[in-house]
């Protein structure tokens, strides 16, 4: 045999050697029934000598392991917001690890974050009314606690103003700016704010020179309902009512629990109107995004993004 051959040989030897140890340790209680134990020759009392003192190994190694990883503290690692954060979305959502990677449970202000199958990061969101909000994130494993404290604050007044202000002025032909008319025909403030209010909803005016908004919300039953006026100048007119509702996850719901405040929304008084087909086309379109319908000279679009939220937009068609 040649010296490169006898080599190649060599080598592979050592190779294949090494594998087959790594393998043993690594399937040591596989290998040795299979391939190993029928080929010992010595008696079957050592042989199950051997067995148990690598049982009794093994478990005092586990244990140690647990113990020290017990014996530690638990540290937090969490993503998705900062302390004495502005958020511009009422949706927050967490992601949560820990060290140690196991842990009996993590919960923000008792409520329980959720993981999936061997995922080792937990995840939790929910919606958080306008204004100072405040969440305890809570780890526990065993008898050990960590806990975080965020403090933040919701402010919806840029997302409302960006999705309900429409401009009443366009340029014509010669670049001169002329007004719009882009009011509802015959509907008033107080015929959108005062019939929600005789079903409970408290209203914030907000009353401007160029700019006024009527806030109507209520709150029950795991859902947080919205309504927004808005009007340009003229205090008595309305460009748009844009009505919202969101599961906040209080209370197992499903989206269709908020048809009925859709279709009541749709049935605004306005000059001309057709209640009955605005009612059937909300309930017609109720899942399908961003659609479409004029009625009456005055235009309704839905919402539906998520299986959490539903919105009606109701203004002058263009």
């Amino acid at each position: 045999m040649s010296e490169i051959a006898a080599n190649n040989v060599y080598w592979f030897y050592k190779w294949s050697l090494g594998w087959q140890i790594v393998l043993c340790i690594i399937f040591f209680p596989i290998f040795i029934p299979i391939l190993v134990w029928p080929k010992l020759k010595i008696p079957m009392w050592q042989k199950i000598a051997v067995l148990v003192v690598w049982i009794i190994v093994m478990f005092g190694i586990s244990t140690s392991s647990s113990v020290n990883e017990n014996s530690k503290d638990i540290v937090l690692n969490i993503t998705g917001i900062s302390e004495n954060e502005i958020k511009k979305d009422d949706r927050l959502s967490l992601k949560i690890k820990t060290e140690p990677v196991t842990v009996d449970e993590i919960t923000i202000n008792g409520e329980s974050a959720t993981k999936k199958g061997f995922n080792t990061e937990y995840s939790f969101e929910k919606t958080y009314p306008e204004g100072n909000n405040t969440i305890t994130v809570t780890a526990k494993k065993g008898d050990k606690k960590t806990e975080k404290i965020f403090s933040f604050k919701v402010d919806l007044s840029e997302r409302k103003v960006d999705a309900t202000i429409k401009t009443t002025q366009e340029e014509n032909f010669d670049g001169e700016k002329i007004k719009i008319d882009n009011k509802i025909p015959g509907l008033s403030p107080v015929d959108v704010y005062l019939n929600f209010e005789k079903r409970g909803f408290k209203t914030e005016k907000k009353l401007g020179t160029d700019y006024s908004f009527w806030y109507s919300n209520d709150s029950s039953a795991g859902i947080d309902y919205n309504v927004t006026t808005y009007t340009e100048g003229d205090v008595n007119s309305v460009v748009s009512v844009q009505v919202t509702a969101m599961l906040n996850g209080e209370e197992s719901k499903d989206i269709i629990t908020v048809l009925p405040f859709l279709k009541y929304s749709a049935s605004l008084p306005y000059e001309n109107a057709n209640a009955q087909k605005a009612v059937e086309w909300v309930e017609t379109n109720f899942n399908n995004d961003k659609a479409r319908v004029d009625i009456s000279g005055v235009t309704y679009t839905i919402y539906a993004p998520t299986n959490l939220l539903r919105m009606l937009r109701v203004e002058k068609q263009k």
